[in-house]
């Protein structure tokens, strides 16, 4: 199939702030090519555009953070998760996290039931199809009187529960933000148990490690589950307060300790929150390990410790990404008394702000991307799940998309992005491999990268920037574009003998530029008087050739000079240009009319031809009005995306029978001029009388553009008839 033509780049004066060269972009610039060597323009270094970005105060329902909605249903009686009440909430209220308490007082001493199973996996499938996450937990008894028994399963009865709901919650583990730990004590909260003992002593911490450890498996490696007591993991794991604190170095890493992150249920009910034993050490070991892990849960009574000062203080301290927005209603009224609840409602989790971007504003389709953002994280946490991070290339003509991920391959995306209260200048250089040329708007995505979430909106992360957000897409609109240029390129050289040709023996060393001196090229305005304007556009769009392609269309006489301007040569004629993956003519994937200079250099003004997947190895073929058309005897290749071939030095394909082209030096190989009438020639090119035919109809014309001036001298004379006679009877194999 062939490549579709995109109109011609219009080529500016040299007062013009821009031009195209071979479809690229340049400031102006008096730059002189190489004569001999190469068609590849001196690329001026792309600019670059620094967009600046305003903050926003609003509330953003975004994934995994923030006020969460308690629900929870008993086995005993249950009661559904349902659908319109959570989409409302997350559209009305922003809420995106749902607590939910699965009660279990059903089974506290026999197998989960298969209908049971089924209602679990249903609710979190409801929460998947809301745009809403949950923090769960189960348990066996909810009701404490302040005395034993407490009602809680035993040991082997919780691993068989486990084991049961294992491949729902791995199942369904896209949408749980994370797991309490929950299933020991009454709430689940690993305090008021019959069977198991407190975690300082040695049968304890074995007991309770094993059901942790089981949760984990239940989960995959990158998840986390919630424990109610941090030094509740310093005494299952024989660790040392606070010096045993997960570091930056282990976040992350999937190790067992890496996953074991806390919630706290009575926040601010005391001095130590009715959770810290060692009240000054375990706050500083769960304050550094909370820098990395989710934190979150519920204030439970009004305390001289309650108040907007303290929260405030020890929210970001414990980086806190989701709170109860039921309980305790006291401690939340007294916030919204005191003036902190926007606060609080702005900052749990991450509250990602974009100060500015820089990128190119043009880049090629081989060349790597590379980026600035300045981001800040206004809020008091990290994301605590997986997170993808991309720049999406929008195409402007047909909105197709086109994600980078731009986090660097050895970090991971949680420790690359801002932590806490803090800003980063994220920079890095990315392959934009396999986006086609065209002019892009620039998004940037934080997508779930969960294969079932990815490209749902309800769970991208949404900057707290005005005027970026879509709303529909879940893209932030960087408000900047980014053209991408195909910058392959062709160095392509081919001598006419008509232009060269002096007499039977002699040829100049550069071709002939009467036509574009005397103003007849198409487009020009004529010099001589009595000289009739050439029409703008290449010439090739008549029979045989039927080239469709705008080329040089409203093309003036400033066109041509900018061209002189930046490459010291002048133009001689069009020539039509074509590609193939074989000998035949069906194998044409590609063609464009390009200028030919005055030292055998074509000058492609349009490389659109080499849009999309072009083939890395082609045959050239060479055409032009009245001279017998021409292809490489091998396929050239794309090298560092360019494609070099000089038909100057060797002699081409010739099919056995045909002609390729003359030798007019020894050394110097040339197209055969005098193929002035090509309507009759297939399946190839030949040079016959039918060409003197055409030649005798307007011999004795002056200044003229015509296929029967051989010479390019601008007169039709009998010197075109030597030459046509030289070379009457010569053909050529190549299919056209």
């Amino acid at each position: 199939m062939l490549h579709s033509q995109k109109p011609s780049y219009t080529i500016y004066s040299l007062l013009t702030t821009a031009i195209l060269i071979m479809g690229w972009p340049f400031i102006v610039s008096v730059t002189k090519m190489d004569n001999t060597v190469s068609n590849k323009m001196e690329r001026i270094d792309a600019t670059t555009n620094t967009t600046t970005y305003t903050a926003s105060t609003a509330f953003i329902a975004n994934p995994e953070r923030g006020f969460y909605r308690y629900t929870r249903t008993d086995a005993s009686n249950y009661s559904f998760l349902d659908a319109s009440y959570l989409t409302g909430l997350r559209e009305n209220e922003n809420i995106t996290l749902i607590f939910r308490y699965f009660v279990l007082d059903n089974f506290v001493n026999s197998p989960l039931s298969a209908t049971y199973l089924q209602n679990v996996a249903q609710d979190l499938n409801t929460l998947r199809q809301t745009g809403t996450k949950g923090v769960i937990r189960f348990t066996y008894n909810n009701d404490y009187n302040g005395n034993p028994p407490y009602g809680d399963a035993d040991k082997a009865t919780i691993l068989n529960h486990i084991s049961q709901l294992s491949p729902i919650l791995m199942a369904n583990s896209d949408v749980i933000a994370t797991i309490q730990v929950g299933f020991i004590g009454v709430w689940g909260e690993w305090y008021y148990s019959d069977h198991f003992t407190p975690s300082s002593t040695t049968q304890g911490a074995i007991d309770r490690r094993e059901v942790l450890e089981a949760l984990l498996a239940a989960q995959p490696a990158n998840r986390m589950v919630s424990h109610r007591y941090p030094e509740g993991k310093v005494n299952m794991y024989g660790l040392n307060l606070p010096a045993d604190s997960i570091t930056i170095n282990e976040a992350y890493d999937e190790s067992t300790l890496s996953r074991i992150s806390y919630h706290n249920d009575c926040f601010l009910a005391a001095i130590n929150d009715w959770t810290y034993d060692n009240n000054t050490l375990g706050r500083e070991f769960a304050a550094a390990e909370s820098n990395y892990y989710v934190m979150g849960g519920e204030t439970c009574r009004v305390s001289t410790y309650s108040d907007c000062a303290t929260a405030i203080s020890d929210l970001a301290t414990y980086h806190w990404s989701y709170l109860n927005d039921g309980y305790h209603p006291t401690v939340l009224s007294d916030w919204g008394t005191q003036g902190c609840i926007d606060d609080v409602t702005r900052k749990l989790g991450y509250r990602f702000r974009l100060t500015e971007a820089t990128l190119p504003t043009e880049i090629g389709v081989a060349e790597d991307l590379t980026f600035s953002l300045t981001m800040a994280n206004d809020g008091w946490a990290r994301p605590y799940n997986p997170r993808g991070v991309e720049l999406v290339f929008r195409s402007q003509t047909t909105q197709a998309v086109y994600p980078v991920s731009i986090i660097p391959t050895t970090q991971d995306e949680r420790l690359w992005l801002p932590g806490p209260e803090s800003t980063k200048v994220l920079t890095g250089t990315v392959s934009i491999q396999g986006i086609p040329a065209d002019d892009y708007d620039i998004l940037l995505h934080m997508p779930d990268p969960e294969t079932t979430l990815y490209g749902n909106p309800a769970y991208s992360i949404q900057l707290a920037n005005q005027n970026v957000w879509e709303a529909a897409t879940g893209y932030n609109n960087l408000s900047t574009a980014i053209t991408v240029a195909d910058n392959k390129t062709a160095a392509i050289f081919a001598w006419l003998e008509g232009p060269l040709f002096e007499n039977q023996n002699q040829y100049a060393a550069t071709m002939r530029t009467a036509l574009f001196d005397n103003g007849l090229l198409p487009g020009q305005t004529p010099i001589p008087t009595n000289a009739v304007q050439t029409p703008a556009g290449q010439p090739y769009q008549v029979a045989p050739w039927n080239y469709a392609g705008t080329e040089g269309a409203n093309w003036t006489d400033a066109d041509y000079d900018a061209i002189v301007v930046e490459t010291g040569q002048k133009p001689i004629d069009w020539m039509l240009v074509s590609f193939r993956t074989g000998l035949q003519k069906s194998t044409e994937v590609g063609r464009t009319a390009g200028l030919l200079l005055d030292n055998g250099k074509i000058y492609l003004t349009d490389r659109s031809v080499f849009d999309g997947s072009f083939p890395n190895s082609v045959y050239v073929v060479l055409e032009h009005r009245n001279h017998l058309g021409i292809m490489s005897a091998q396929p050239a290749t794309f090298v560092d995306n360019e494609l070099t071939i000089d038909f100057r030095t060797a002699d081409t394909y010739t099919g056995g029978a045909g002609t390729g082209q003359k030798e007019i030096e020894p050394g110097r190989w040339a197209l055969l001029a005098g193929d002035g009438d090509q309507s009759a020639d297939f399946p190839s090119f030949e040079i016959t009388a039918l060409d003197k035919s055409k030649w005798i109809v307007v011999n004795g014309q002056f200044a003229v553009y015509d296929d029967s001036d051989f010479t390019f001298d601008i007169d039709v004379s009998g010197l075109d008839k030597n030459l046509w006679s030289i070379n009457n009877g010569y053909f050529s194999a190549v299919e056209r």
